[in-house]
């Protein structure tokens, strides 16, 4: 595996390299999902790039920039047991020089979900990943479908912005109680972490209600917020809505291929999930 320090070094390396490049781009902390978004990159293409970089453009005021868990020895060590064939550790002082004074506004449900709960979130994340395509110039570049609206919004980019990159989204891994593999997951506390798998048990109620012949968006969600009430620790339920997949437009039934988005503040860390909706009959 080779690991550059600078996108000079690496932009040499990707001048000689020949054949299909996948691209997994990553804030750090490596774990399983992380893992399985890189052996999908090897399956699909002849190399894997993998990105780290903790961006401070997709982080608030108030938020955990300073704190978001940080291991690189790990994460090097996570990349080359994944036969990666570059890591690239990217700085501040690259990505972002005194004079940088651009940034890309996406337009994906801008006044919702995460994009309300988080104002700044997407214009940094639109900002890095355009910026990561051209360093790196992959084939496909690989994203975790639990963060489905930051999946969105980086297809609409790519796509208003002709950037020629296959944004290919994948299926959220799961911990055995089905939580949604988080690299702030490791900030939970005991009761927490006990009482997270709620989150995911009230997006597969809704699944559960559609199952059952229930097409009413109003019962589904009020069947699954009412799993949340198992809980033993405070909570904030942010939003849990019905959606359709692109748009992210509130649907008026309960259907096949809806998305149920949902996100959950805890004491110690705020989780993200969602559900795409199959109807069994």
């Amino acid at each position: 595996m080779e690991i550059f320090h600078s996108i000079a070094e690496y932009q040499r390396w990707r001048e000689a390299t020949v054949g299909w490049v996948g691209h997994v781009a990553s804030l750090g902390y490596l774990h399983e999902g992380h893992r399985s978004l890189m052996r999908r990159a090897r399956a699909e293409n002849e190399h894997v790039v993998v990105t780290l970089y903790v961006n401070p453009l997709q982080f608030g005021p108030g938020e955990d920039f300073d704190t978001y868990p940080r291991d690189p020895a790990k994460d090097e060590f996570v990349c080359a047991q994944e036969d990666v064939s570059a890591l690239l550790l990217l700085s501040d002082d690259e990505m972002y020089p005194q004079n940088f004074g651009t940034k890309v506004s996406p337009t994906v449900a801008m006044d919702r979900y995460e994009a309300a709960s988080r104002p700044e979130h997407f214009a940094g994340v639109a900002t890095v990943v355009t910026k990561l395509f051209n360093i790196v110039r992959p084939h496909r570049s690989y994203f975790g479908l639990k963060d489905y609206q930051q999946v969105q919004v980086v297809r609409r980019i790519t796509e208003d912005l002709h950037l020629s990159v296959e944004v290919v989204g994948a299926r959220t891994e799961r911990e055995p109680d089905g939580l949604a593999m988080s690299s702030r997951n490791v900030r939970l506390s005991g009761a927490e972490r006990s009482s997270a798998p709620l989150l995911y048990r009230a997006l597969q109620e809704v699944q559960a209600c559609l199952s059952s012949g229930e097409r009413s968006v109003a019962e589904g969600l009020r069947r699954g917020r009412s799993v949340l009430d198992a809980t033993k620790v405070p909570m904030t339920l942010e939003y849990f809505d019905a959606v359709a997949p692109i748009t992210l437009d509130r649907v008026d039934e309960l259907k096949d291929g809806a998305v149920v988005l949902a996100a959950l503040r805890l004491p110690s860390a705020r989780l993200i999930d969602n559900i795409v909706l199959e109807d069994e009959a």
